[in-house]
């Protein structure tokens, strides 16, 4: 996310924060609850809802183990030189990270 979205994560105010201690779970549901420097402008509320619509699109559990999973391209199945090539060449917007739904 950081990646995919550099504007926003620059007014968060705790950048070193786990996605933990961006919500609480209540009654076994994720609810989140961003915190930020300031407002936001008008031009930067669209991005505020791409960014809730990636993530109300996962799934967490409680008490669940995390774990990652690889959507790589279809055409490509998982290697380290092709996850290291993604990387290297910037390309973080392509690896995410999925839960389990």
């Amino acid at each position: 996310m950081k990646n995919r979205f550099r504007r926003l994560f620059s007014l968060f105010d705790n950048k070193e924060a786990k996605l933990s201690d961006y919500g609480v779970w209540v009654n076994n549901f994720w609810q989140w609850n961003l915190t930020w420097r300031r407002g936001f402008f008008s031009w930067e509320e669209s991005q505020v809802c791409q960014l809730f619509e990636v993530v109300s699109n996962k799934s967490l559990a409680l008490e669940t183990e995390n774990r990652w999973v690889w959507k790589g391209y279809e055409s490509a199945e998982f290697s380290v030189k092709f996850a290291y090539g993604l990387l290297s060449r910037g390309m973080f917007e392509d690896v995410q990270l999925f839960l389990k739904d």
